[in-house]
């Protein structure tokens, strides 16, 4: 049963390491600057944590850009005050939310007007 639990350990840390070189390629690729795919993979990390928002997002990308999703979804708001890079990273990336899973852990809780 040791194994088992190494086993899980080793293939999370494969996928952490797979993630970061794909991250990587991009970067050396010229098709996105490093400091664009560090922003990037910090908003994928924070919105994981946001399962009604990425629930949105998933199927209204363009609701990221409209201040009203940013009223009703304070803590996304303000990370996206202070990361103002990422609305523009995002709306170039027409598949951006498409594999992301929310955190079943985080509970994500917003005031909602008209999004759903």
């Amino acid at each position: 049963m040791k194994w088992e639990s190494g086993m899980r350990y080793g293939v999370m840390a494969l996928l952490l390491v797979l993630g970061g070189l794909s991250i990587a390629a991009a970067a050396q690729s010229g098709t996105i600057s490093s400091a664009d795919a560090n922003e990037m993979a910090g908003f994928r990390a924070f919105i994981v944590e946001h399962p009604r928002a990425l629930a949105l997002l998933k199927k209204r990308p363009w609701a990221l850009q409209t201040a009203e999703f940013a009223e009703d979804f304070r803590s996304v708001g303000d990370y996206l005050a202070k990361h103002r890079r990422v609305k523009a990273l995002v709306n170039n990336d027409p598949h951006f939310f498409d594999q992301l899973t929310a955190d079943p852990r985080a509970g994500g809780g917003h005031k909602h007007r008209w999004w759903w």
